[in-house]
């Protein structure tokens, strides 16, 4: 299992994230959506 627990994440002024908590569990299969040069890995 991972776990992420109150994450925030900001580009100077603006807030990417504020305070998400997620988990996944063992077998899932997980994907991360978003285009071009937006920061995914």
């Amino acid at each position: 299992m991972i776990e992420i627990k109150n994450i925030t994440k900001k580009f100077d002024k603006l807030t990417a994230l504020n305070n998400v908590s997620f988990s996944v569990n063992d077998g899932s299969v997980v994907g991360l959506v978003g285009s071009n040069g937006s920061g995914k890995s």
